[in-house]
């Protein structure tokens, strides 16, 4: 029996949607006593809770998500903000180990590829399908982020040589 609250908590339904993350709803959500959940708590004594704050009280980090989310936008301009006013991973990895350089090798993006690089980037990250930045690339054919990513690579060797 889930938590009574599970119908207005915006986790829940993302807990239950990805096998990571089902663990976070076993854990917090699927106990008979939900007292230990830190946003249950607050909804008993008629705090909002923000969407931000995990059930341990923890709050994530809005900005690697914000970056994710423009980059998917093609925003090159609130990237550019972002990365130049706040400090965080560049190379932080959504649910599916997805990172903003991988999004923007998805989609095609050169431009913002190449402010992703310049910010510090490691193209050798893989998500959770064993991928990089460029196998993403390759597999939708967008030749010229192949070539920007290869580019890099080369330059990685020759330093290292």
């Amino acid at each position: 029996m889930p938590c009574k609250r599970f119908q207005t908590c915006p986790l829940f339904n993302f807990f239950s949607s990805h096998p990571i993350l089902n663990l976070w709803r076993i854990e917090y959500c699927d106990k008979p006593d939900n007292s230990h959940c830190a946003r249950f708590q607050n909804s008993s004594k008629g705090i909002s809770n923000p969407v931000s704050m995990l059930p341990n009280g923890n709050l994530v980090e809005s900005a690697p998500l914000t970056l994710l989310n423009a980059v998917t936008k093609n925003r090159v301009h609130l990237v550019k903000n972002v990365l130049s006013n706040i400090n965080f991973d560049i190379d932080f990895q959504d649910i599916n180990g997805t990172t903003a350089l991988m999004i923007a090798a998805e989609h095609g993006y050169p431009e913002m590829l190449k402010i992703i690089m310049e910010h510090g980037a490691n193209i050798d990250i893989k998500n959770y399908n064993n991928e990089t930045a460029h196998d993403i690339a390759m597999k939708k054919n967008h030749t010229e982020i192949m070539n920007l990513l290869q580019k890099v690579e080369i330059t990685d060797l020759l330093q290292q040589n």
